[in-house]
């Protein structure tokens, strides 16, 4: 089980709000997770501490074992996953942990289609 950031404002994304996420006017840093995935809680710890910085961009975590649907759409084969959207489009993607470097240079994408 994923344990909630201390303090943070990540939000759970399901399919009822997954279109309104992508709607946004904010970029939107999709974090797919599971209970049974070992790198998906060091990855929330360093997404935790990121969202605070980052207060222009949507921090969104999907349950991968529930929400199959989107799952789907968006072809998720590993966790952990990351997807980065910028006005309802993909601008990157990312399998497996990453580090705090690599997740700041794919939040430093999000300029790139302002």
């Amino acid at each position: 089980m994923v344990v909630p950031c201390t303090i943070g404002r990540m939000l759970n994304v399901t399919v009822n709000n997954f279109k309104e996420m992508l709607e946004s006017e904010k970029p939107v840093l999709l974090f797919f997770h599971s209970a049974w995935c070992t790198g998906c809680g060091p990855q929330r710890e360093v997404l935790c501490t990121l969202e605070k910085e980052y207060e222009d961009v949507v921090f969104g975590m999907v349950d991968a074992d529930r929400e199959v649907e989107i799952n789907t759409l968006l072809r998720v084969f590993h966790l952990p996953a990351l997807f980065l959207f910028v006005k309802g489009k993909v601008l990157d993607y990312r399998s497996g942990f990453q580090s705090d470097g690599n997740v700041r240079e794919m939040l430093e994408k999000r300029f790139l289609n302002k």
